[in-house]
C-alpha cells in the first residue's frame, strides 16, 4: 500500500479504532529512528513492539502523558461542537495540519470522520463555542498565572517561534530604528534557541545546523550573543558578567551607539543549550543593565511554563526581573494540538488588522485545550506537585549519577530547574552512548546541548516509575564506566 493510503471507509470505522487514535493524537514523532505506534500514561509504545519509559516529555509539550482520559473528552467535545456548528464541516475543511500528534493527514481526516459518526448525538453543541480563544486569553492574563506588574494583553499562536515573532514584531512596530537583539548561549559547543521562522532567526543562537543558509536579518551585528548568566571560572560574580556583557556587546556594534539595541531573548533554563538554569545574582545584575540602556527583556517560557519548575510560570522564581514580554507553548495545550502565546505590554500591542496572521492561532480546538489546562492546573495548584516531584527527581538523579564522577563534566555536572534535571558528561562520545543505551533497555531520553543529557519525564509521573528509569541509568553508567574507563 502507498504511503498515506487507507484501507478503512469512514462509515465502518469501528468504536475501537477510534478510542486508539484518540490516544494516539498527543503523541509526536521526536527522532527519525523512533516510530511511535501509541502511548499511555508515561509509556510509549513503538511499532517494532517496544514499551519505553518517556523522559523526554515531547520536549515538554506532554506534561499529562498520553491517554489522559479527561483531556480525551475535551478534545472529543471541541472537535464535534466545531464540526456541527459549522455549516461547511467535513472531513476537509477542518484545519487537519493543526493535529500535530498525527502522522499523517489521511489519519487525521479518518479521525475526524469517525468521531462525526461515533459521536454525533453524544453531545450538545456549545453556543458558546468560538468565545473559547478569548476566555483562555483572559486565563493568560490573570494574577494567578503570574503576578503582572504593568498592563499586558495576550495572543493566541500555533507554534512557539509564532509566539516570539509575534513579540518581536512588537517590539520593532514601536522603535523601528533599533535593529539589533541580544540573545544568550552556554558557549560555543552547547548551542541555545533555535529559531525557525525568519523573524526568529534574529534570536537564533543554536547550532549551525539550526541557520544554516538563512541570511543575515536586520544589522549586521545581529544577533549579538551573550554568555548566558551561571556562574564559571571566567564568570565568577555578577561584576565580572556585566564587564564581560559589556565587551561582547560594543565589539560587536564596533563602534555604533548601544541605542541600536532592540531588546533581550532569555530562556530561564536553555532548552536546547544544557538545561542550564540562570543565576539570580548574575541576571538580575543584566536586568539592571540592560534597563540602564533600554533593552527590552523577551522572557521565553515555552520549555519551562506550566509548572515544569515547581511554578506555574519560572519567571516566578525570579521576582525582580520587569519583563517587556513573555512567551509560552508547548505545554499549555499538553502535545495535543500546536499552541503558543504571546504576552506583551499593553502599549507595545497595535490595532491594526492583519499585522498578526496565522492558520492555526486562536483555533476553536487548540484554545479549548489551553484553557482546559490553564484552569485544571490552578484548580489543582499543580505546581505544588511538579515542586514536590523536582525535588525528588533532582536528589535521585544527583544520588545515581553521582556515583560515576569520572564519566561526567567537572565543571557543572548537574544543571536544571525544578522537574527539567539536566547532566553533563566529560565527552561527548559518553553522552551518545548513555543515550542509545538507555533507549535499547527502554527508556527514552534526548541530549542537550554538545554533551548533555536532558531528564524530563511527564509532570504525572510516580516517584516509582522514575526509579525504574533511574535504575536502568544506573545499569548503564556502570557499562559506560567499564567501556570508556
Amino acid at each position: 500500500m502507498e504511503h498515506g493510503a487507507m484501507d478503512i471507509s469512514f462509515e465502518t470505522l469501528p468504536a475501537e479504532h477510534i478510542i486508539r487514535i484518540a490516544k494516539e493524537v498527543s503523541l509526536r514523532q521526536t527522532q527519525e529512528d523512533f516510530v511511535p505506534d501509541g502511548a499511555c500514561n508515561v509509556f510509549i509504545n513503538t511499532r517494532d513492539g517496544k514499551t519505553l519509559l518517556d523522559f523526554f516529555a515531547s520536549a515538554g509539550a506532554t506534561w499529562a502523558g498520553y491517554g489522559n482520559p479527561h483531556l480525551k473528552l475535551v478534545c472529543i467535545r471541541e472537535v464535534v461542537s466545531k464540526l456541527l456548528n459549522n455549516t461547511r464541516a467535513n472531513p476537509d475543511t477542518l484545519n487537519c495540519n493543526s493535529f500535530s500528534g498525527l502522522p499523517d493527514y489521511p489519519l487525521a481526516r479518518m479521525f475526524i470522520a469517525g468521531l462525526i459518526e461515533f459521536i454525533r448525538e453524544t453531545f450538545v453543541p456549545d453556543p458558546d463555542c468560538y468565545t473559547v480563544a478569548g476566555t483562555a486569553l483572559k486565563y493568560f492574563l490573570t494574577k494567578e498565572l503570574y503576578p503582572w506588574k504593568r498592563p499586558m494583553v495576550a495572543g493566541l499562536f500555533s507554534i512557539g517561534s509564532e509566539a516570539n515573532e509575534k513579540a518581536l514584531k512588537t517590539w520593532f512596530n514601536q522603535r523601528p530604528e533599533r535593529t539589533v537583539c541580544l540573545t544568550f548561549s552556554a558557549g560555543l559547543e552547547e548551542g541555545a534557541f533555535p529559531g525557525r521562522t525568519l523573524g526568529s532567526l534574529a534570536l537564533n543562537a543554536s547550532k549551525e545546523v539550526h541557520r544554516r543558509h538563512f541570511p543575515k536579518w536586520g544589522h549586521p551585528a545581529n544577533p549579538i550573543v551573550l554568555p548566558y548568566p551561571r556562574a564559571t571560572g571566567a564568570i565568577p560574580d555578577a561584576e565580572a558578567y556585566i564587564k564581560r556583557i559589556e565587551e561582547k556587546v560594543d565589539a560587536a556594534l564596533n563602534g555604533v551607539p548601544r541605542t541600536i539595541i532592540q531588546g533581550a531573548h532569555l530562556e530561564l533554563v536553555l532548552g536546547e543549550g544544557g538545561f542550564y538554569a540562570a543565576d539570580r545574582e548574575l541576571l538580575y545584575a543584566f536586568e539592571r543593565w540592560r534597563k540602564e540602556n533600554d533593552v527590552l527583556l523577551l522572557i521565553d517560557e515555552i520549555q519551562t511554563g506550566m509548572c515544569w519548575t515547581g511554578t506555574m510560570l519560572a519567571l516566578e522564581q525570579y521576582p525582580e526581573l520587569d519583563p517587556d514580554a513573555v512567551t509560552l507553548g508547548k505545554a499549555i495545550a499538553c502535545g495535543i494540538a500546536p499552541v503558543s502565546a504571546t504576552i506583551v505590554r499593553s502599549d507595545f500591542n497595535y490595532e491594526e488588522f492583519g499585522r498578526d496572521s496565522s492558520t492555526a492561532g486562536g483555533y476553536q480546538f487548540g484554545a479549548a485545550i489551553a484553557l482546559e489546562t490553564i484552569k485544571w492546573m490552578m484548580q489543582n495548584r499543580w505546581w505544588n506537585r511538579t515542586r514536590a516531584m523536582g525535588t525528588y527527581i533532582a536528589e535521585k538523579v544527583r544520588e545515581t549519577c553521582g556515583r560515576y564522577q569520572r564519566l561526567l563534566d567537572p565543571a557543572t555536572p548537574f544543571s536544571g530547574l525544578g522537574m527539567m534535571q539536566g547532566v553533563g558528561f566529560s565527552a561527548k562520545e559518553i553522552r551518545d552512548f548513555v543515550k542509545a543505551r538507555v533507549f535499547e533497555k527502554g527508556l527514552f531520553i534526548e541530549g542537550t546541548g554538545y554533551k548533555r543529557l536532558r531528564l524530563r519525564p511527564p509532570q504525572i509521573i510516580t516517584e516509582s516509575q522514575f526509579d525504574q528509569g533511574m535504575l536502568i541509568i544506573d545499569e548503564t553508567l556502570r557499562e559506560a564506566d567499564h567501556k570508556f574507563s
